[in-house]
């Protein structure tokens, strides 16, 4: 989606300055943490693709570039058959993600 600090004026309101979807921010920031919590559970033993684990059982994003991981999350969403999140994309196509009417 669109990543910005815009997104966020107040601590309580998200507001995305791409396409105006306003939400409680600690619900879509919830949101975004389940989000990524299945992707790493659904990704399982490529789930180094994405994530590297420390010593201590940390997970922590690797960087790639945003055409790898445009990729990988198509794969995602096309095997879920569906999207729970607030933008519902037709298909992850680029940083900011473009609603098709």
């Amino acid at each position: 989606g669109n990543i910005t600090p815009n997104n966020r004026t107040t601590q309580e309101v998200f507001k995305c300055t791409a396409c105006g979807y306003e939400d409680n921010a600690d619900h879509v920031g919830s949101t975004n943490v389940l989000d990524r919590f299945n992707l790493f559970h659904w990704l399982g033993v490529q789930a180094n693709r994405l994530y590297s684990v420390d010593e201590y059982e940390r997970i922590s994003p690797k960087k790639v570039s945003r055409y790898y991981l445009r990729n990988i999350l198509n794969q995602y969403y096309k095997a879920r058959g569906f999207l729970h999140h607030p933008v519902l994309p037709s298909e992850v196509n680029s940083v900011r993600t473009v609603l098709k009417v």
